[in-house]
């Protein structure tokens, strides 16, 4: 009997997040086929703007706006067979401008804006929107309501500790 160890196949890569921007974090991520997936060791090959990055880990960052970014990914099995290599790329995008007020508010907060990340939240709707990150909408008049309702809440939460501490000086006099 013959046994014959046929070389690692890559049978899928993506590049997330899809679309990137300059504080992305690029993950290259293959899909193999082998008999033995626990002994598949990944090779990575970044190239940005055709330049050769020394990496070889699935993530890369540390881009400007419209690099081309290029992940090439070969599998090797246990007995070093290696697989042919499966190459993807994108464009590293403008971000988005943030308006003035939603840059004021968020620095204001002493948030640090992840463009990436934001844009991710308002794409799952008004249900993702977080403490750190407030999504901006085209309606006139929300921006202002939003800060209204901050500052009311910012204010039952002021008035709460006060009273709590004038009764806890009550009770201790």
């Amino acid at each position: 009997m013959n046994i014959i160890n046929e070389q690692p196949q890559i049978t899928e890569i993506r590049l997330t997040p899809q679309p990137a921007y300059k504080d992305s974090v690029l993950e290259c991520l293959a899909k193999v086929k082998d008999e033995q997936l626990d002994s598949i060791k990944l090779h990575y090959t970044w190239f940005v703007n055709g330049i050769k990055r020394k990496n070889d880990h699935y993530k890369l960052s540390g881009f400007s706006e419209d690099d081309v970014v290029r992940c090439s990914v070969m599998a090797e099995d246990i007995s070093h067979q290696l697989s042919s290599a499966k190459t993807m790329s994108t464009q590293i995008e403008t971000a988005p401008v943030m308006t003035k007020a939603m840059s004021q508010l968020l620095s204001g907060l002493g948030v640090e804006t992840d463009i990436a990340h934001t844009l991710r939240l308002q794409e799952q709707g008004p249900g993702a929107i977080t403490g750190y990150t407030i999504t901006e909408t085209a309606a006139a008049g929300t921006q202002e309501l939003i800060v209204v309702l901050f500052g009311l809440m910012f204010l039952t939460v002021l008035n709460a500790n006060l009273l709590l501490r004038y009764h806890l000086k009550r009770k201790t006099a």
